[in-house]
């Protein structure tokens, strides 16, 4: 094959090889045949430079799996390939020499024991009876993969604003590729997952730095619907280039919901510190998941009074379970009704009680 490619001959690769033949006896040559027909056997040569290797996308941080593309026909120089040889820099960026990984009839190879988030470039090439041909442009890869999964987020009260609910999570293996985004879900009373968009949306350059989101208590439970003192359950996961990492579990401890106090069950008046001038109005505490939670603390009790005139007013603010009103009008009718407060607000107000002075 080399010798029609040189001189005298002069073919060019894939032209067809034509040739006339003629008989020789004792009296001489026989008249020349005619040309071969134009099926007969093409020009052949070494492969031609092939397209760079791709990197397989089940590659991960520790593997990498090195894909290319066969060659056949005129491509694989009218010869049927015997080999291709995949091969790589081992991670030297400075060589300038590529060493042979693998040298088979395939056209896929695996790397193992590569270092994530360290450069590789790979070249490969074919070889027919001819032959090897050019070696492709390098292919420079990084091993990388998937986040890994995230562990249990914390859910706990805002120690600097208690009446949020902040969720907290450790950054998981970002398997070489940096994490970009993360998705923080919440369980609804029915068990769905819910996202919270506005305060906890983990595409948001700040909770993917600090990986912590706070969301007001009041948001919470329009959001999940759960009852109070349910708890509050949460997952995570992380996003990078490479995709999503497994969902964390959910939380089994925690912060849980709470509300603002039930209405006190009832305010009453004391009789024997009543008097033509005075009254007073007593109540019993809050105790519990009545204050509004298991944990919540009431902080104040506030008691309104309506002195015959129809209208309610508010009479003191306190601490204690009781108030003592002095300069009364004997005679009159007052009426009293008390509500319990919490760093949520008020809850509702006691039916009224009503007591004449005398």
């Amino acid at each position: 094959m080399s010798d029609l490619l040189a001189a005298p001959f002069n073919y060019v690769f894939d032209s067809i090889v034509k040739v006339r033949v003629s008989a020789a006896n004792f009296y001489g040559y026989g008249d020349i045949s005619p040309l071969s027909e134009d099926s007969g056997a093409r020009i052949r040569v070494i492969p031609i430079k092939m397209a760079p290797p791709t990197m397989d996308p089940l590659s991960t941080d520790v593997t990498l799996i090195m894909n290319w593309v066969a060659l056949s026909g005129a491509d694989a120089g009218n010869s049927p390939v015997i080999t291709y040889s995949l091969l790589w820099d081992a991670g030297n960026a400075e060589a300038t020499t590529f060493t042979e990984l693998t040298d088979a009839l395939v056209t896929s190879f695996t790397v193992n024991a590569v270092q994530g988030g360290r450069t590789y470039r790979f070249k490969v090439r074919a070889r027919n009876i001819y032959g090897y041909g050019p070696a492709s442009d390098p292919t420079p890869v990084v091993p990388q993969d998937a986040p890994g999964k995230t562990a249990i987020p914390t859910v706990q009260l805002n120690s600097t604003v208690p009446t949020e609910v902040q969720v907290s999570w450790d950054q998981p293996n970002d398997h070489s590729a940096t994490i970009t985004a993360y998705e923080i879900l919440f369980m609804k009373a029915n068990g769905d997952f819910v996202l919270e968009s506005t305060r906890c949306d983990g595409t948001l350059p700040e909770v993917v730095t600090t990986r912590t989101c706070s969301v007001p208590m009041s948001t919470i439970r329009t959001l999940t619907a759960l009852p109070r003192d349910g708890l509050i359950r949460v997952k995570v996961r992380a996003f990078n280039s490479r995709g999503a990492g497994l969902f964390s579990e959910v939380n089994t401890a925690g912060a849980t919901i709470e509300t603002e106090p039930t209405n006190l069950s009832v305010v009453s008046i004391d009789v024997p510190s009543t008097y033509n001038n005075q009254t007073k109005v007593v109540w019993t505490a809050l105790t519990r998941s009545a204050r509004g939670g298991k944990d919540v603390l009431i902080t104040q009790y506030e008691v309104y009074w309506d002195q015959s005139t129809g209208d309610w007013v508010s009479l003191a603010n306190t601490s204690s379970l009781f108030t003592l009103k002095e300069g009364l009008t004997g005679g009159v009718t007052y009426k009293f009704k008390v509500r319990a407060y919490n760093k949520y607000g008020e809850g509702d107000f006691t039916a009224p009680v009503t007591i004449q002075t005398s």
